[in-house]
């Protein structure tokens, strides 16, 4: 079938996959383009390669996409600005999507959005509803928080752009937008991370805001109505929307009252630009309450809905007023002033008049003046007293005078104080007596009084002019008997007040008694410590304030008051906080406070402390600034406070820039002890700012998602702090892809220069760390409103695919930053795909001669989710290596090799050893470079290997003798006669007895050490491999004991081949050459011959003689072959086959020599050979028969000759030579006899 997957099909292809699938179409539809492209059969095709996709296992890697989302957008704007989104959408996947689904969150309180779609690249596919080719949607979603909609069809290599229009909204100083697209169901998308992308914008708050405020006419009468006209202006580039207006009256008058009426009568509101006027409801339209000297009367108060750059409001109205015309009124103004109050989140005021217009004044003339009162008071008092209880007592005589006008309603009162420390002293007044004069009537006095300011202040209702009063009462007066009280004097003031309608002048007269000091209070001498967990509050991360309190001194200070309190200024009036008491450490005697002296705010509450804020951290309420007492507080004792406090700020902006949260405690003597205040105070300061970055991607200046390899890019990323205040030590850190060639040594790679309206620095440098691809730069301080722009240049790598660049900025520890979200961005290319030869090589290890048959290796590779392929390889006999014919796959995937058994089978003798070796890789395919996998196939024959083992070296004087003391140096030649090479091949080693083992060279041995005594069975390792018809020698050396015992004749050395038998007791004949005997003494060999019958005797023509050689070997083992020679003499026959020996040994017949050999090392003992004769007619009187001998252990024969005498045939008998023409027929007469007899009848 043809392979759906190339780049660009063609009508015929789809016909072929139709035609396998047994699905035809009239020859018309095939060859008409036109028709072949019309809808129905469109989405016929589009539902049969669907079913395809999904049910054939060669299709199915169709279902892979590739989509990439870049979104693009303003870096920098100002509040209330228009904005353009370009966001791309592109395919780099093999198929096209069908469905995708898109969407694009809006900035927060963006406004007007609108949306339109291009198609920028129709791809490659040609299956899809219209036009076969990448389409736009028909509509889709638009707001003002999302746009979204779906891609009826995103063709391989398809791009779209979607532009997003609408204007930013006002109270944020950095926003986002983010470009999410969605993989369509039953496709996989290869790189997630690309499906997404976010423009982060920093909102600049250059608002410039002038208030003018004008009055007509300019100097009005006070009865004249005026007409006001407010100007509020927005001359900057920031939109204030929200920001309230207030145009509000205050009076310069010292008068409570000085209007009967003020009417407001409002002729409305008019804008220019695209300012929007607030409701007529929010301004006041009628009378208005009395005017006092506060700024508690507006005219309107009330936020404007929109105020966006060059834009104006203007509020015109009238007020009417009607003056008082009481006496005594002095000139006074009633001013008006217009202003801007609470601006929005981010907004700078830059304005000439700032946020307040100059004052209108509406001046009002005074009235006439009232009439003066002539009144007058005088005080006299006794000398005082002193009283048993240590009081003293004076009388007061106060008189009240009216030398003018009746002066109805005038007021009396006295005020009694201590000028400096009243402590515990009191006083109490009795009053005595009251006497009017000429017409005037007493007021009511209290009879007896402890008040002091006033002791009473009373109405006289009726004084006449020319009348009096004279009021006489005692006073008590207990002095305040407390320590270090300093001399003061104890006073007392009469006061006589007009009352209305009279000018305003208050007579008084005071008397003063001294007081002494008394005695000084003891010293105390205290100390503070204050500590903070930390430095730099992070919200919602909790800290701990410790207070500790000392008194250092020698005297108690029982009830020594101290208090704690917040306080917070700047942005630290801004944080909200919860803190917990967590209770009080006393030592040395010292008593806390009751637990609900010290405040606990469970739930969250702001650090200003106007209003319900947080202050004092100890009192029985939050504005309890005098302090608790401290039960008991002995000298050299100390209390511990600690306070869990936990921040908040999670404001999406701040007023101020920056600020300090502190803690201060305060301690005060107590009453009685004379000591110097101490305090102690902490500090935290606070920095706010909204630190933003935004990345994008330029291809050949442009903004793009396709690249091709080779091809120039650059990164732009920008760095922005649209907070109120400075961002210290924030760290830039940008990681490339690795796709991105970026050469970091030219340095001009990657640039950094200040772009924003206020100037910042850059960092001293900017590095790269080459194992992690990232540029990183520390911002020493980044003002408010500006701008760093990070310009990073290279060529898109060889590698096709999709990469995701993500860069961040850090801010440091306890900064505000009130947008985290916008602290990174990320944008992503698409290199496009590519595809790359793949091969396979087979090697087969182990075999140095080659495989012994030739052999067929295949397998599988399998790119991703692409079609298997199947390789295949022969490698000729004697061959190990050979490649396979080159297969095509495309890039970016990782590629997987597996291998099947080879055939044929290995013959007998060989097998392959543990599982081919696939040297796999996870790195991606191409692009367009050759892969080539290495499969290692281990294949070993059987190894056979036998040994033999030989004395070879001695350190004594007789060679070929083991002597005491002497070492003996043994040598195993291990050979290996079979198909594989023997490694870490393994024999067993007898030790004999009588020797200790030194050494063992050419191996090694787990279970014998040097020192080990015989007898002992060592297995040894032979050291290096033994390759095939090669061998290797391992020496044993051991050493003879000293002395050695009387009864040892020989030392028995045995081996064997390999470790698969039970090791031997005893020498094998077979095999000898695994043992090695090594005799103490020389050997002593006799040979004694003998004959059965025993020489000497009688034999008879055909008569056979067993002859037996006894060969005995005494001392030790024959060194060397022991031979016998035995020569048949006349009329002696061998008896074929007859011949014995002893194991080890054998003979051989030579006519008539036999030639026997004992075989060296043949044991102590006796051996026998014997063989048979037989007598022949050759024999005259006697046969004879004798054995030679000879060898290296110098035999001797006893008994070496046998002769028998012949016995003679009798005279009368002529010998039948067996098988003769005579013997014939005597053996047939007497078989004819026999058979006659047989028939003979019974008698």
């Amino acid at each position: 079938m043809t392979r759906i997957h190339n780049k660009r099909k063609k009508i015929s292809d789809y016909f072929v996959i139709l035609t396998a699938c047994r699905i035809y179409l009239p020859q018309k539809m095939i060859t008409s383009k036109k028709n072949i492209v019309s809808r129905s059969l469109r989405y016929v095709l589009k539902s049969i390669t669907a079913g395809l996709f999904l049910a054939t296992p060669l299709l199915a890697w169709s279902q892979v996409v590739d989509l990439v989302a870049n979104n693009s957008g303003p870096i920098n704007a100002f509040q209330g600005d228009g904005f353009e989104y370009v966001v791309t959408l592109t395919n780099n996947g093999q198929v096209a999507a069908d469905g995708a689904s898109f969407n694009i969150s809006m900035p927060l309180r963006a406004q007007n959005v609108a949306a339109t779609c291009s198609v920028e690249k129709a791809g490659d596919s040609v299956l899809g509803p219209d036009t076969g080719v990448t389409e736009c949607p028909a509509s889709f979603t638009i707001g003002n928080t999302l746009v979204a909609g779906v891609l009826p069809y995103l063709a391989d290599q398809g791009e779209i752009k979607i532009r997003v229009t609408g204007s930013f909204g006002v109270g944020q100083s950095t926003v986002s937008s983010t470009a999410v697209i969605a993989v369509p169901d039953g496709f996989t998308e290869q790189v997630p991370s690309s499906n997404s992308s976010t423009v982060n914008t920093a909102l600049g708050g250059d608002a410039r805001l002038n208030v003018t405020k004008v009055m007509e006419p300019a100097n009005p009468g006070p009865n004249d109505p005026v007409t006001y006209t407010v100007t509020f202006t927005n001359e900057g580039q920031a939109a204030v929307d929200g920001v309230i207006i207030r145009d509000h009256l205050t009076t310069t008058s010292s008068t409570s009252q000085y209007l009967s009426s003020l009417n407001a009568d409002y002729l409305g509101c008019t804008t220019t630009g695209l300012a929007e006027c607030p409701p007529d409801s929010e301004f006041v339209n009628g009378d208005l309450p009395s005017i006092g000297n506060s700024y508690g009367s507006y005219l309107f108060n009330t936020p404007a809905p929109k105020l966006p750059a060059g834009s104006s409001i203007q509020v015109r109205y009238t007020l009417s007023a009607t003056p008082l015309t009481s006496c005594g009124i002095s000139t006074h103004t009633l001013s008006n002033r217009a202003m801007f109050v609470n601006l929005p989140a981010g907004i700078t005021n830059t304005g000439d008049t700032g946020l307040n217009s100059p004052y209108v004044r509406w001046q009002f003339p005074a009235t006439a003046s009232c009439p003066e009162a002539n009144l007058a008071v005088t005080k006299t008092q006794t000398t005082p007293v002193s009283n048993p209880d240590g009081s003293w007592s004076t009388r007061y005589t106060i008189v009240a005078r009216n030398d003018g006008v009746d002066a109805h309603g005038a007021r009396l009162a006295d005020y009694a104080q201590f000028t400096r420390n009243a402590g515990n002293a009191t006083s109490t007044a009795h009053f005595v007596s009251c006497t009017p004069a000429g017409g005037a009537v007493c007021p009511t006095l209290p009879q007896t009084t402890t008040a002091m300011r006033p002791m009473f202040s009373e109405t006289i209702d009726t004084f006449p002019a020319n009348s009096s009063l004279t009021i006489v009462y005692d006073m008590v007066v207990t002095e305040n008997t407390q320590c270090g009280i300093d001399a003061q004097q104890f006073e007392n003031q009469a006061r006589l007040s007009p009352p209305a309608g009279f000018q305003v002048r208050q007579r008084t007269d005071t008397v003063q008694t001294p007081i002494a000091a008394t005695l000084p209070c003891p010293p105390a001498e205290f100390e503070i410590e204050k500590t903070q967990s930390t430095q730099t509050p992070i919200s919602g991360v909790p800290f701990e304030y410790v207070v500790t309190v000392r008194n250092v001194g020698d005297v108690t200070a029982d009830g020594a008051m101290w208090r704690d309190a917040m306080t917070a200024t700047g942005l630290g009036a801004e944080f909200d906080a919860t803190i917990v008491f967590n209770g009080c450490e006393a030592t040395g005697g010292a008593t806390c406070p009751p637990n609900n002296q010290f405040q606990t705010y469970n739930t969250r509450r702001s650090l200003n402390a106007s209003g319900n804020g947080i202050t004092y951290l100890l009192g029985s309420t939050p504005n309890y600034t005098s302090g608790r007492p401290i039960p008991q507080f002995p000298a050299k004792s100390d209390l511990t406070f600690r306070y869990t406090v936990t921040p908040y700020f999670d404001k999406d902006s701040c007023i101020n820039g920056s600020g300090i949260i502190s803690n201060s405690t305060v301690i005060r003597a107590p009453v009685g002890v004379t000591a110097e205040t101490k305090s102690a105070t902490v500090q935290m300061p606070v920095s706010c700012a909204d630190v933003a970055i935004t990345k994008a991607v330029l291809v050949e200046g442009q903004p793009s998602s396709f690249v091709t390899a080779g091809q120039a890019l650059s990164y732009t990323i920008d760095l922005t702090n649209a907070g109120p205040g400075v961002a210290n030590d924030v760290v830039f850190l940008d990681e490339l892809p690795e796709a991105f060639v970026y050469n970091h040594q030219d340095g001009v790679s990657v640039r950094c220069e200040s772009t924003g309206t206020v100037p910042a620095q850059c960092g001293d440098t900017i590095t790269y760390d080459s194992s992690t691809h990232t540029l990183r730069s520390t911002i020493a301080a980044l003002p408010a409103n500006s701008r760093l722009r990070f310009t990073v240049t290279g060529v898109a790598g060889s590698e096709p695919g999709t990469y995701t660049n993500v860069a961040h900025a850090e801010i440091p520890t306890g900064l505000i930053d009130v947008n985290m979200g916008s602290n990174s961005s990320d944008v992503s290319i698409q290199i496009r795909n590519t595809q790359s030869p793949f091969t396979v090589t087979k090697v087969v290890d182990g075999l140095t001669q080659g495989l012994p048959v030739a052999m067929t290796f295949s397998g599988t590779v399998t790119c991703g989710a692409q079609p298997t392929q199947n390789w295949s390889i022969a490698i000729a006999a004697g061959a190990t290596t050979g490649t396979s014919a080159p297969l095509t796959f495309y890039d970016r995937e990782v590629c997987t090799v597996t291998e099947n058994s080879p055939l044929p089978a290995l013959p007998a003798g060989y097998e392959w050893v543990g599982s081919p070796q696939i040297a796999n890789t996870t790195d991606t395919l191409g692009p367009t470079t050759a892969r080539n996998v290495v499969v290692t196939n281990t294949a070993r024959g059987w190894p056979q290997v036998a040994t033999a083992k030989q004395l070879t070296q001695e350190s004594g004087s007789r060679p070929g003798y083991a002597e005491a003391g002497e070492r003996l140096d043994y040598t195993i030649r291990a050979r290996n006669t079979g198909t594989g090479v023997a490694t870490s091949h393994q024999f067993f080693e007898v030790l004999p007895a009588h020797t200790t083992l030194q050494a063992i060279i050419g191996g090694t041995s787990h279970d014998c050490a040097a020192g080990q005594s015989g007898p002992a069975v060592c297995t040894i390792t032979v050291t290096e491999p033994i390759a095939v018809n090669s061998e290797r020698q391992v020496v044993v050396q051991l050493q003879v004991i000293d002395p050695l015992p009387a009864n040892v004749t020989e030392l028995v050395n045995l081996i064997t081949d390999d470790t698969t038998a039970p090791p031997p007791t005893v020498c094998d004949p077979t095999r000898p050459e695994h043992c090695v005997r090594t005799p103490l003494l020389d050997p002593a060999v006799t040979v004694r011959k003998s004959a059965d019958p025993a020489s000497g005797t009688a034999v008879k023509i055909d008569d056979e003689i067993t002859y037996t050689l006894a060969v005995t070997v005494s001392n030790a083992p024959t060194k060397g072959v022991v031979h016998l020679h035995d020569t048949l003499g006349n009329g002696l026959e061998l008896v074929s086959g007859s011949t014995t020996a002893p194991a080890g040994s054998a003979c051989s017949v030579n006519p008539q020599l036999v030639h026997c050999e004992l075989a060296a090392n043949a044991a102590v003992g006796n051996h026998f050979f014997s063989y048979r004769a037989k007598v022949t007619a050759d024999a005259v009187t006697s046969v004879r028969n004798s054995v030679a001998i000879s060898g290296d252990d110098d035999p001797t024969c006893t008994n070496c000759t046998t002769e028998h005498r012949l016995v003679p045939p009798p005279e009368d008998a002529t010998p039948v030579p067996v098988g003769g023409r005579w013997w014939i027929l005597m053996l047939a007469l007497l078989v004819a006899m026999h058979l006659h007899r047989r028939q003979r009848p019974s008698l």
